[in-house]
């Protein structure tokens, strides 16, 4: 569930579109390995018709799926500070009723 965990921390600080993203993110990652666990990788299908899907999957596919390659070449920690800070800057506002 570490999808809805990051998702509702982050809510208030990120758009509609991230935050399809986080919620729904592992279920897009079994794309990539689904089939060698025995889970349908194409299980993300259900949300095909969703406007956020395409960012999602490309997410996905472009940073999640390769996070799992130990050879991958990464930043370190350090280089991120500046980005959390700026996302974690910005005004707090409550999610209202509709959001929950």
């Amino acid at each position: 569930n570490h999808g809805e965990v990051i998702a509702a921390i982050l809510r208030p600080f990120i758009n509609e579109a991230n935050h399809f993203m986080l919620l729904h993110h592992p279920l897009f990652q079994t794309y990539f390995y689904g089939s060698n666990v025995g889970i349908d990788p194409n299980g993300r299908d259900a949300h095909r018709e969703y406007p956020h899907f395409e960012h999602t999957a490309e997410f996905c596919k472009l940073y999640d799926e390769v996070s799992f390659d130990p050879n991958y070449p990464n930043e370190p920690l350090e280089t991120f500070v500046p980005m959390l800070r700026r996302v974690l800057s910005k005004k707090w506002v409550p999610p209202n009723s509709s959001n929950t």
